[in-house]
């Protein structure tokens, strides 16, 4: 993704170690986005939390090159999504942010996700609407019939999210009474 250098690495890495770090997270970064459909901000924190498991939002600046205002959004996002935590360094006014495992297996995280996949579902019903408006003009074209069946069998598709997204909702609201 992005080829820009790190100046300085807040815990004073070899810039050799960074420079695989950066490779490292440009991999797993492209792979959230592609894989998952997540924003790539939310994807770059991610993905400097898997390596450095805990951070202050001044460190995700530095090593993300994000604003104040980015890095404090994202960060609050990632918190709601119960991907990381925010804990008071002692003896001190400032926070530091953990991620102490990947959060794929968190309730939020999973919830998150249908949420995002529900999104995913009004847009496909947008082109399929758009495709079914100018059927008549478009039906000749090479490989409209494919999309056209394509999206319309996704769109029917995601119609279960919902009523997964409750169930799944319930089951885990029980497993954490559970707990």
């Amino acid at each position: 993704m992005n080829s820009n250098k790190i100046e300085q690495d807040p815990h004073g890495f070899d810039p050799e170690i960074v420079q695989i770090e950066k490779d490292l997270l440009d991999f797993l970064e492209d792979g959230m986005v592609n894989v998952s459909g997540r924003d790539p901000i939310v994807s770059k924190v991610m993905s400097t939390f898997y390596t450095r498991k805990e951070l202050t939002q001044q460190d995700l600046q530095k090593l993300t090159k994000y604003s104040a205002g980015t890095i404090s959004k994202t960060v609050r996002q990632l918190i709601d999504m119960k991907v990381i935590v925010k804990e008071l360094i002692p003896g001190t006014h400032k926070h530091i942010y953990k991620m102490e495992k990947l959060p794929y297996g968190s309730p939020a995280y999973i919830l998150s996700s249908g949420k995002m996949i529900e999104g995913v579902s009004d847009e496909l019903k947008m082109i399929l609407d758009e495709l079914e408006k100018n059927k008549e003009n478009m039906k000749d074209l090479e490989g409209f019939n494919r999309v056209y069946s394509i999206t319309s069998q996704l769109a029917t598709l995601m119609t279960s999210v919902p009523k997964f997204m409750a169930i799944l909702e319930n089951e885990l609201r029980d497993f954490m009474k559970k707990q």
